[in-house]
Formats: structure tokens, C-alpha cells, sequence
């Protein structure tokens, strides 16, 4: 009569007899995907040898012969009273598969999952506003980076979500709401957790949306006063040319002051590539930022630190508060204000045209026709 063994614990893979007669009659299989029994991992002669191998593949330290080395260094006291090497294996490999399972640092499972949504082996290639806005989330987690992923508590990560819900937008509470559940997402099947923990995360009430109000004529003739101000004059940059925000420090951006033109942008297909004028207002501006090769944008700092510096700024100045994203409704209400032509002023904002065909397949615009309609827009006298 056949020996029965343990039943082993759920999710933990299974060892199968195949039947008499075999030299090798145990079946080591991987824990079931979709209620389907996955191939074989390998065959061994004894179910302890299986058990050690699962339980070496849990711990990460499993290649294709480890039971065949199993094997030879546990004969012959594998099948008999004293299989002590054999416990020893597996006693080391199921402390490994602990660590492994519940030893991963916060910080340590977001350079991971890093990698796999952003590396070069990922599925799909993601734009670098999308991994800006992902470092950014993280580094609003600073406080549980160096804490395993198992022991923080949902109560915690919600503390924090609520905190960071007082002082940040919705988008950007979003952004990190969707981090600590992709984290979760990312380590659970790899056994890097136990638990997901991520899933009971919810958004908080958030602080009011700043609303991109453009600047008026008066706020851009303060702003023009004050053009030698390094960040003033990256505001006004960004009031006369339109790009979003993130698109000035893309490696693709293109400036040629020689030319007069920027070409770049992000986020929609429309948007991606396009070539807008350097008004002749603010060329001498963008010249001031070229060094070497390329300008250097925001004074070579982080979108993020331009922020701060942007709302200091306009508070010295007496200016209401405003964000990057308002110099890109100054751009359009300049645009409306002057008479720019509508197809033009979609174009250089990289608006998509929906189902104008006409303009949207057939519209082609030279850089000197574009140059035209944007030295429409007048500068405030100072």
C-alpha cells in the first residue's frame, strides 16, 4: 500500500504519483494558474525530494537539476530513519522563502516594479511624464520607504492618503493612491507580500482644485516688468508658446532659436510632435536659457520645484495664484484675444480636430504661415 503524505498548504504547488514501476514516479507541479495544473516543474523519486523543491522554488534559489543534486546528497537516508541533510535543505530554503515572502522593504518592491512598468524589457513603453508622476507619488510615501510592505498597516497608508489629501491636488492624491495599489499589485503574485492591502486604500477629500485661470493683460504686464527674474521669465516662455508643462523637459523637445521654433509635446497623439513659432517677444528670453547645445529650462531644476517656485514668485509679486498649466490657458486666450486664426490656434496647441477632415487631414500649415498668425498677439507696454 502506497504511503500517504501531507497535504500541503494552499497555493503552495503540489506533488503528484504517476504510479509504480517509475524510476522518478513523483510529479513536482508549480501552484495552480486559473484552476489549470501548470506542466510539471520536474519528476523526482520520493515526495520529500518534491517538497524540497517547491519549497526551494518558493525561496527563489530553484534550477532545472536541483532535485537530481536533492537527490545525491541525501541518499540514502532520504527514504530512511535518519534523512537529516534533507530537513537541514529544506529547514534553510523555507527560512529564505519567509524572507523573500515577507522581508521586502517598501523601497525595495517600488525600484522592482519600477523597472518592470518603465524598464527596457517593459510591455509597453510609457511616456516620461507617466514615470515622472509616478517618482513623484513615491517620494510622497517617503516616510514608509524603508518599512516592509507587509507591516504597514491599511490604517497607516490611509493616514497618509488623508494627509497628503490637505495639501495636494486631487490628481496628484490620485497618482499616489494608484502607486500603493499597483505596489501591492505588483508584489503579491511574486510572493513579495502576503496580503493586499492596497485594495482598501480609497481617495480621500482632497484640497480644492487650483483652477487654471489665465493671466489677464494687467498680471502679464507685471510679469513682463519682471522678465529678468529667472522664474518670470520661464512663465512668460510658457504664456506665448503653449506647451504643457512637462513637455520642456522631454530629451526629444526641440528648440532653435536660429530657426525661431520649438517642436515637441506630449500626451495625445495631436499634441505629440508639433512645431509652434518662438514669438519674437520672448526669443531673447529663450536664447538668455541656452546653454551649450540646449536650453536649460526652469533653471535646471524639477517641474516640481518650479512649482514651488512659480507659487513663491507670483505671491512676491502680489500675483494671484496660478500654475503652469494657467500659462497654457494664457496661450489660448492670447490666441482668442488677437484673432488667431481657430485652426492655427489648435494646431499649436496640439488640439485634436475631431471631425473637421478638413483641417485635421488636408490642413497644412508652413512654420512662416504659423509665424504669422502668432505675431498677432501684442505684448503689454511696461
Amino acid at each position: 500500500m502506497r504511503r500517504m503524505f501531507p497535504r500541503l498548504p494552499h497555493g503552495y504547488g503540489s506533488i503528484r504519483f504517476l504510479g509504480a514501476g517509475r524510476s522518478k514516479p513523483y510529479a513536482v507541479h508549480l501552484p495552480e494558474k486559473n484552476a489549470m495544473r501548470p506542466p510539471a516543474l520536474c519528476y523526482v523519486s520520493d515526495w520529500f525530494i518534491g517538497f524540497a523543491v517547491l519549497t526551494a522554488w518558493h525561496a527563489g534559489v530553484y534550477y532545472p537539476g536541483l532535485e537530481d543534486e536533492i537527490y545525491r546528497s541525501t541518499r540514502p537516508e532520504v527514504t530512511g530513519n535518519n534523512p537529516e541533510e534533507l530537513c537541514k535543505r529544506i529547514i534553510k530554503d523555507y527560512s529564505r522563502m519567509n524572507n523573500r515572502r515577507h522581508g521586502s522593504a517598501v523601497a525595495e518592491v517600488y525600484e522592482l516594479y519600477l523597472d518592470w512598468k518603465y524598464g527596457e524589457n517593459a510591455a509597453k513603453q510609457l511616456s516620461e511624464e507617466s514615470r515622472t508622476a509616478t517618482e513623484a507619488a513615491f517620494e510622497l510615501l517617503r516616510p514608509y520607504h524603508s518599512r516592509l510592505l507587509d507591516d504597514v498597516t491599511i490604517q497607516e497608508w490611509q493616514d497618509r492618503v488623508n494627509r497628503i489629501g490637505k495639501q495636494y491636488s486631487r490628481s496628484t492624491v490620485r497618482n499616489v493612491v494608484g502607486l500603493i495599489k499597483n505596489l501591492y499589485g505588483y508584489a503579491v503574485p511574486r510572493e513579495l507580500c502576503r496580503k493586499d492591502f492596497g485594495r482598501y486604500v480609497v481617495m480621500p477629500k482632497t484640497k480644492p482644485e487650483v483652477h487654471y485661470e489665465p493671466f489677464t493683460d494687467e498680471e502679464l504686464k507685471v510679469l513682463w516688468s519682471k522678465r529678468e527674474d529667472p522664474v518670470v521669465k520661464m512663465i512668460l516662455v510658457m504664456c506665448y508658446s503653449g506647451f504643457r508643462v512637462s513637455a520642456y523637459v522631454q530629451k526629444d523637445f526641440e528648440v532653435n532659436p536660429e530657426k525661431g521654433y520649438f517642436k515637441g509635446g506630449i500626451k495625445t497623439e495631436s499634441g505629440r510632435n508639433r512645431t509652434v513659432p518662438i514669438h519674437s517677444a520672448i526669443r531673447p528670453l529663450v536664447e538668455s536659457m541656452i546653454e551649450g547645445e540646449r536650453p536649460v529650462f526652469f533653471g535646471g531644476k524639477s517641474v516640481s520645484q518650479f512649482r514651488r517656485d512659480m507659487k513663491n514668485t507670483l505671491q512676491k509679486l502680489g500675483l494671484p495664484e496660478r500654475t503652469p498649466h494657467s500659462c497654457r490657458h494664457t496661450f489660448s486666450r492670447l490666441c482668442e484675444s488677437y484673432g488667431v486664426r481657430e485652426a492655427d490656434r489648435k494646431r499649436m496647441l496640439g488640439h485634436s480636430f475631431g471631425n473637421d477632415i478638413t483641417n485635421g487631414v488636408y490642413g497644412h500649415r508652413t512654420l512662416e504661415e504659423l509665424r504669422t498668425e502668432i505675431e498677432k498677439i501684442k505684448v503689454p507696454e511696461t
